[in-house]
């Protein structure tokens, strides 16, 4: 082979490799050079106080933090399911980059994490100061997503799911507000029997001689109305209610008392009003139904009548008068 040819050969081979590194350090897709086990965000749980989440339709929601809870300033301060919080802000923190799947601008729309395009934007602040950002987009496979930060060009599959982080306002209200403690119930007084908390249990107040309570029933009824689990908060008072399905109102130990009704409005949907808040709430129909299917009898049992023993020959003095009689 002549000098030329080699000469040719070498600037061929000086090309190729040339383009292999391009695209190593970032000139294509599948490309990056990040490590893997890098975090994707840099942020500490502790230090945020506000989050706010976006949808590509436009809807969002904003939680901030006021001492050691979070609130929902656009739903007048309701409180937020910090329990939930917490948990997305770690499972955020423990995200890493591994190898990145695209690191195009038409990858970013492909992937629906652009800033025009997107099925989350997810932002962390802390007061005013942004600490972290993030695009959440299509799905490659279960429990995975494609993710991109503002400030990168690259697109990662994270192990998240977009329903970590729900954009709606209901989607973050805490729906346990509602809810009693058993252990500060003393008393729970409902249209046709009074329960009262004792030394031995839950019993009725006017539990007659040779009934006996069904724990099991009675331990199930307290269960059911101290755990209210709302799903909605009604922004604005319905117009017109009816009278009530039912009401009941728990007393605690501490005196305080709990008053609740429920309610069904017009399209069919179960609501609830209780005296501790001033709010209306949309409920499962099944903790309204249950509560009312509940009445005094699947709450007894009668116990069994004891037989009278039979009284023996000494007790009736049978035996003494056969022995007097004569032979």
């Amino acid at each position: 082979m002549s000098r030329r040819a080699l000469s040719i050969l070498g600037v061929l081979l000086a090309v190729q490799v040339g383009a292999a590194v391009l695209l190593h350090l970032g000139g294509g897709e599948g490309s990056g050079e990040v490590a893997e086990g890098t975090p994707l965000l840099a942020f500490t749980p502790g230090d945020v106080d506000r989050v706010l989440i976006q949808d590509g339709d436009g809807e969002q929601v904003e939680l901030r933090k006021r001492g050691e809870t979070w609130i929902l300033p656009d739903l007048h301060d309701f409180p937020a399911d910090g329990n939930t919080l917490e948990r997305l802000l770690d499972k955020l923190a423990g995200l890493e980059k591994g190898w990145p799947v695209a690191t195009t601008a038409a990858a970013h729309q492909r992937f629906k994490v652009s800033a025009g395009e997107f099925e989350r934007k997810i932002t962390l602040a802390r007061g005013e100061e942004t600490l972290a950002e993030l695009y959440v987009g299509t799905s490659p496979g279960l429990r995975q997503v494609h993710v991109r930060r503002p400030d990168e060009q690259a697109v990662y599959a994270v192990n998240f799911s977009v329903f970590e982080a729900p954009a709606g306002l209901n989607d973050w209200i805490e729906k346990r507000v509602l809810q009693v403690q058993r252990d500060d119930l003393a008393r729970i007084e409902l249209p046709d029997f009074t329960l009262e908390r004792t030394d031995s249990g839950w019993r009725l107040a006017d539990l007659a001689d040779g009934e006996a309570m069904d724990e099991d029933a009675t331990e199930n009824l307290v269960g059911q109305v101290t755990s209210l689990t709302v799903t909605a908060v009604l922004e604005t008072p319905p117009e017109s209610l009816d009278d009530p399905l039912l009401e009941y109102t728990l007393e605690l130990k501490s005196g305080k008392r709990h008053h609740y009704r429920f309610f069904k409005d017009e399209n069919g949907d179960y609501l609830v009003h209780a005296s501790q808040r001033e709010e209306y709430f949309r409920l499962p129909a099944f903790y309204v139904d249950s509560i009312r299917d509940s009445d005094r009898t699947r709450l007894v049992k009668h116990e069994p009548a004891q037989e009278e023993p039979e009284a023996t020959p000494e007790e009736t003095g049978e035996e003494e008068s056969a022995a007097q009689e004569p032979a």
